[in-house]
């Protein structure tokens, strides 16, 4: 409101500003809860049970497979389908457990912040909540160089 009433916002109106506020007000909760889900840990005992339930499965599902499908082809495909997709969920699931890891196939999270960061920089550069624009004392300025 301060801001608004000494005209440093130029011709934006105040429901539009406080958008914009409410977006960046926005942004921090998200970002605050990012950061709680990478500075709390998945629970270790919870990764090796999961772990060795995978052996285990790997180890006895060939043998399931041939005690209830006759084909043995139709066996080996299903055992690799089961397998697969289990071991493919805890491989997903393993990534998911620390998600800001700077490994090749993650998105380069660092560049963008500070891209983001840049950004913020140039928009707010020059603003002081006391003070407002004016027209005239810039084209002066702009006049003496």
């Amino acid at each position: 409101a301060r801001e608004y009433s000494k005209g440093s916002l130029g011709d934006v109106s105040a429901p539009i500003v406080s958008r914009i506020f409410q977006f960046l007000s926005d942004g921090m909760v998200g970002y605050n809860q990012a950061r709680r889900i990478g500075h709390i840990p998945f629970p270790f005992p919870h990764h090796q049970f999961t772990k060795f339930f995978l052996m285990i499965v790997t180890c006895l599902m060939p043998v399931l497979m041939l005690a209830f499908v006759s084909e043995i082809y139709v066996a080996v495909i299903l055992n690799m389908m089961s397998v697969g997709v289990l071991y493919g969920l805890w491989l997903v699931a393993k990534e998911l457990e620390d998600p800001f890891k700077a490994i090749p196939n993650e998105l380069p999270l660092n560049f963008f912040q500070a891209q983001h960061n840049e950004a913020l920089v140039v928009l707010f550069s020059g603003f002081h909540p006391e003070a407002y624009w004016n027209i005239d004392n810039q084209e002066k300025n702009l006049d003496e160089c």
